[in-house]
Parts: C-alpha cells; structure tokens; sequence
C-alpha cells in the first residue's frame, strides 16, 4: 500500500473518530442537559414523586414536594421502605400491592388515605409504573393530594343532600315534568300524597294517580304554559281516591335547559284547604256582622215604635172603665207590641246591640237549674244525659242570656229527634291553643269553659251549616218558628266574647260547642228584689231624646205621675236649657245614643255644670256595648226600651231615691 494511501486513511480515520467523539459529547450534552430538565421538573413538579427499587421497595430518590407533603426531609426518605414510614394505614395491603406492581407494572388508586409523620392524614391519587433505568427496575410513584378536592366534593354532596332536604321539607309539592307530562322529579311530599316513595312516581303521568278528568285537565295545562312560554297560576281542586277533596294553589312555569329551550315544566303547589275554610268562615263572618248592623239598626228603630205603642195602651187603658169593650182591643194591641218586642230583642241579640246585664257565674248551676224544665220541654222519647266537669271554672255572662241559649239549643235538638233519640249536655274547662285559632275565625287563644248541646237526630249538610245563624233562614215548616232562634245564641255568645261552631253531618246528628272566656272571679251572691211600689212625684225632671214621639210619651207620663218636665231633642238642646233653667234640676233622662252627643257624653258635662243632678240612661240599642252594673258611674240608673209608665215611674224613684 501506497505511503500516501496510508496517511490518507488515517486522517480519514482521524476524522472519524474525531465526528464520533463530537457526537458522542453531543449526546451526553444533550443527556446531561435532559437530566437537568428532569431534575428541574421532578424537584418543581407539585405532585409528589418518589423513585424505588422495584426488587427491595426501598426509597431511591424523593421530590421535595413529597417530602414536604409526607412531612420529612428527601433525605430522610432514601433508603427506607414507603410501607414501613407508617404512610399507608394497611401495611399488608399495601405490601400485596407491591407484589402486584412487580407483576404488571402499574397500578392506580383514585382514592388512597396516607398518614403524614405529624400524624396528619391526607387524601392521595396514587399512581405507581414499573420501568427500567440503566437496565436496572425502578417504580416511579406519582401521588396528588386531593384532601381540598375531596373536601369540596363532600361540601358538594352536603350542599346538596342540604338542598333536596330543603325541597322535600318544604310545605309546598314540586314536580317536574317532560314535554309529555311524564314526571321527571318530585319532592317527598308530592310522593307521600301519593303514598309512595319519590322514585316510584318518577316515570309516570298524571293518569296514574288522578280520575281521568282531572289529569286531562292537569294535561292540558301544562301544555299550554310550554307552548305559551308563559306561567301559569290557578287554584284548582286536588283528590286522591275516596278521600276528602282538597284544594291546591298551584303554579306551572316553562322548565327550559341549558339552551332556554323548553323541554318541559315546572309545578309547585302547596294545600290551600284551611285556608280556604278561613275564608269561607271570614266570609259568614262578614256576611254576619252586615246582616247584624241592619238588624240592630231596624231593631233600633222598632224600639221607639213598640214604646209608643206600648206605653199609649197603658195611657188609654188607665182612663177606661174595665168593663169598656175597648179594653179587649187595647189589650190585643198591647200583646202584638208585647210578641214585636219579643222580636225585636231577638234581632238585638243577633246583632249584639242589646243590653246584657253581666254576672259571674257558674255554668255547671244554670245548667242543673234548667234540669226540671227540660224533661218537660222534650219529652219522655229523648233520652237527656248531662256530662258536668267538676271543678268547672266560673264565666262572665248575663245569667239569662245564657239559660235563652241553652234552651234555642236544646229546642233545636229535640226538633231534630222527631222519633226521639239522645240529647246530651257536657261541660268542660278547656285551653285553646295558637293552632286551633290558626283553623277557627276570630278566636283568642286562652282559658275558656265549654259547653256542648249534642244530639243524634237528622244532622245538616255544608250548605245548611253555612246559614243556620242568619236570621229568618230556618229548615222548619212554614209557621213552624221564625228563624231566630240560631241567629240569637249567636249574638248573645259573640256579644259575651265566646264563639260557637256547629259539628253535622246528616244523619250523624249534630254538636254545637260554646266557649266562653274563663274568669277567676267569684259568683256574686243572688238577691231576689220585689219591685218598689209605684209612687208620684214633684221634682224637676229634663228629658233628652230625639225622638219625637217616645220624648213625648215619656214627658206624658212623667207629667201625669206630678213631676215638673223640661223637654229637650237632643245633647246640645239639653245643655243650653239646662243653663237657661234657674231652679235645681233634681234627674237627667237622656237616651243613650242620639246624633251628635251621646247620651254619656252629654251626663259627663252636666256632671260639672250641675253636680247634683242625678242620672237616668235608657236605650234599647247600645252599638256593641255590654252593659253591667259596674260599668254604670256612681249616681247613674239604666232603663231598657220599650218600657210602660210603671217601669218608667219606678226606674225614676230608683235614680233619685237611692
């Protein structure tokens, strides 16, 4: 070989080796410069990373975001075995684990407790690959506190456990449905009207728990607040099988997705029943107190009417002869006023405008004293059982009103039992609570005592019930009873601050209940009283009424039995002649509801302008007053329209004489 050819290769060969040194320095640049790009990202990464031996499990290496998540220095960890730092909860497991990475190279747990060397545990994803490094096995371990995202999630799954208890809790029932009305979701309450569990009812329309009519009806609604787009609120009525029908306020919106699309509709409804039943009774209610201010009124009226009458009979009856044929006349006049008064204070009643003189008392007594009578009023084919609670407590009442009560009841119940049956009486101290007030119309929640008049006769249907305490509205035959009767009890008990609810269904009979207010006073002591004889008189006596001819029927009498009169026509009428007048004024007669000054009103004045004048108030219509004794000031005496000339001439000696 050529000299030249030789040098020639081994400059080549030179230059060879020269290009290889050059790549291999190239390479181990680019490894060196990878290792540090690894470096840099193992010790960054936020993950934490260990490096073990696959054949002993020990540590070869840590990132420092695992060593701070685990609680030690990366030093500290090499070397050691992962299971045996207390990390893992299940050293066994864990170590089975192991095992099976050596087998298949890889392995996930989404979900892994560890415990940190400050005995903190933490939620971990736990991802573990078997490769080799310079021929040699290494596990790269990957693991991802998830303790804050875990902890989110649980406050996610409270939050809405939360959430649907809030929607099963609440009163009202929430469904939602698709476009064909087949329910996609439903509260607990909505499914436990229905008597089944909400996932029972999901899947379903409402054919399968509605007669056909009304989920036709339930239908057609929701399809038109999905075309209209619109809500839709109703009041509609809501039954299930043979129970009662209820009554619902419902509200149906379009349910749109994420798109504003609808796709199908929304219901809320809540039970509207009681409050339904409140209204109906606010209505009665109103409806009563209406009819109660024209009969008061009217009854007002006729007051003035019957005392004329009344009172000119007893004039043209005392200046004829008994013998006179006119006297029959006089007397028929004299009892249709007597039958108009009777009336006329049933309407008072009813409107809660009569004069109730009130006691304390003890209803258990004014029930036994009524005993004898009863059997006698309803006849031996009705058996009367009385159910008195002892120590009953003591209400506040006009003894007579309330016997008047007693008996429209127990007349009603025997008219009832045509064939006879059982009418029972039952006392009872009873305490009405905020609840049952909620239900009932104008009741006070308190103490009260009860009395229950039941009977098992014919009963009355809802319609019947609703107007049994209108006047004039009656279920008897014509001339069978006016129609007061209900209408009375009703005003005397709402008059003495209690309420009555009447319990029928036909043929079930029917209770009425009566709660008066219970007192701790105690039962005055019964007087009986002889009226004082009719006597005349001298004194001077100023008359105030407006009415024109009741004041002059009153100056009549008064002048016949020898008094001085000085006629007034009303409260300012009254006080200018009062200061006209210079000689003593002995007694004040002045009707108690006149226009412009009361009665009362016009007595407080003249208390201060004349001091020893005396006082007589009369009225047949006190506008919702309930009149007492002790309400009465000192000096004062009260007459009750219509009166005649011998209660007149008696109620004056009374004022004046005391």
């Amino acid at each position: 070989m050529d000299t030249g050819d030789d040098a020639r290769h081994t400059e080549e060969n030179l230059n060879q080796n020269e290009d290889l040194v050059q790549v291999v320095r190239t390479t181990q640049e680019a490894l060196r410069a990878s290792e540090t790009r690894y470096r840099r990202l193992f010790e960054a990464a936020q993950d934490g990373i260990l490096i073990l031996d696959a054949d002993s499990g020990k540590i070869v290496d840590a990132n420092p975001f695992m060593a701070k998540l685990l609680g030690y220095a990366p030093a500290e960890l090499v070397g050691q075995e992962l299971w045996e730092l207390g990390f893992f909860k299940d050293v066994k497991a864990s170590k089975v684990a192991f095992r099976e990475l050596q087998d298949v190279g890889y392995i996930r747990y989404k979900d892994l407790p560890l415990q940190t060397s400050a005995g903190r545990q933490i939620d971990v994803e736990y991802v573990s690959n078997l490769y080799l490094v310079n021929d040699k096995p290494v596990i790269q371990c990957n693991i991802r506190e998830i303790t804050q995202r875990k902890q989110a999630e649980d406050s996610l799954r409270k939050s809405e456990r939360l959430n649907r208890g809030l929607v099963d809790h609440l009163p009202h029932r929430i469904l939602v449905k698709d476009r064909d009305s087949v329910i996609l979701f439903c509260n607990a309450n909505y499914a436990s009207d229905l008597g089944l569990a909400p996932d029972a009812v999901i899947g379903k329309d409402d054919y399968a728990f509605y007669p056909p009519e009304m989920a036709k009806q339930y239908h057609a609604d929701d399809l038109e607040v999905m075309t209209s787009g619109m809500m839709k609120e109703l009041e509609v009525p809501y039954q299930l099988g043979t129970e009662e029908e209820r009554w619902v306020h419902t509200v149906k919106v379009p349910y749109r997705d994420e798109q504003k699309q609808i796709i199908g509709v929304l219901v809320i409804f809540e039970d509207i029943t009681e409050r339904r039943r409140l209204e109906v009774q606010v209505r009665q209610s109103q409806k009563l107190e209406a009819i109660g201010l024209l009969a008061g009124g009217i009854a007002h009226d006729f007051n003035n009417l019957l005392t004329v009458i009344r009172g000119y009979c007893d004039l043209l009856s005392s200046r004829l002869s008994q013998t006179d044929p006119l006297i029959v006349d006089i007397l028929e006049i004299g009892k249709c006023a007597d039958r108009a008064t009777n009336l006329t204070r049933q309407l008072l009643a009813f409107s809660r405008n009569q004069i109730l003189e009130v006691q304390v008392l003890d209803l258990n007594a004014l029930v036994s004293g009524v005993d004898r009578m009863l059997q006698r009023l309803i006849g031996a084919d009705i058996d009367l059982q009385m159910l008195l609670a002892p120590h009953l407590g003591r209400i506040k009442a006009d003894p007579g009103q309330i016997e008047q009560v007693m008996m429209n009841l127990i007349i009603n119940a025997r008219d009832a039992m045509p064939l006879g049956g059982k009418l029972i009486l039952q006392t009872e101290n009873v305490d009405l609570d905020q609840e049952y007030a909620g239900t009932h119309v104008a009741v006070t929640p308190g103490r009260y005592v009860m009395l229950a008049v039941s009977d098992n006769g014919c009963g009355m249907d809802h319609p019947t019930q609703t107007r049994i305490f209108e006047p004039f509205f009656t279920t008897k035959e014509r001339g069978n009873g006016t129609g007061l009767g209900l209408a009375t009890v009703y005003g005397i008990v709402k008059q003495s601050n209690g309420n009555i609810w009447c319990y029928s269904e036909p043929g079930k009979g029917t209770t009425f209940k009566i709660y008066l207010p219970r007192v701790d006073e105690v039962c005055a002591a019964v007087v009986s009283e002889k009226p004082p004889p009719v006597v005349r008189g001298s004194e001077t006596i100023l008359v105030a009424e407006d009415e024109e001819m009741v004041r002059n029927l009153i100056v009549r009498f008064l002048t016949l039995d020898g008094y001085h009169v000085i006629a007034t026509t009303n409260g300012a009428d009254a006080l200018r002649k009062c200061e006209e007048f210079e000689g003593p004024i002995h007694l004040v007669i002045t009707d108690m509801v006149m226009p412009g000054m009361s009665g009362h009103e016009l007595w407080q004045i003249l208390a201060e302008i004349r001091p020893g004048t005396k006082v007589l108030c009369m009225s047949g219509y006190i506008g919702n007053a309930v009149l007492s004794h002790s309400m009465l000031e000192e000096g004062q005496v009260f007459l009750q329209k219509p009166f005649n000339r011998d209660s007149l001439n008696r109620k004056v000696r009374e004022a004046l004489d005391p």
